[in-house]
């Protein structure tokens, strides 16, 4: 079995979508276009430079909108968690000396 899954999205027309689930924890970035999504009656704009992390069991609704005629956006999804050496790895990890 995978630990994740990924997955693209293509549009050339606005795509409005409503309460689509999410069945495991996902991140999702747009690569070109833009999405906006509605959050407590607000409304995000989510474009490549803002990527959105979801939990299992989150439903949302979204509008893709195509820039210059193309929507495309990625999502990786996490089918397992990770193994625990891996969390205990990650914890020791000091990101504040970290250069970019």
């Amino acid at each position: 079995m995978s630990i994740c899954q990924f997955s693209t999205f293509k549009s050339r027309h606005p795509q409005h979508l409503h309460n689509v689930q999410m069945f495991a924890p996902t991140i999702t970035w747009v690569q070109k276009g833009s999405k906006a999504l509605w959050w407590q009656q607000q409304e995000l704009p989510l474009t490549k430079d803002v990527w959105i992390l979801t939990s299992a069991g989150q439903y949302l609704t979204f509008v893709n909108h195509p820039h210059q005629g193309e929507f495309y956006s990625r999502t990786l999804s996490l089918l397992m968690p990770p193994p625990s050496h891996l969390l205990a790895q990650s914890s020791r990890v000091d990101y504040a000396k970290r250069q970019p």
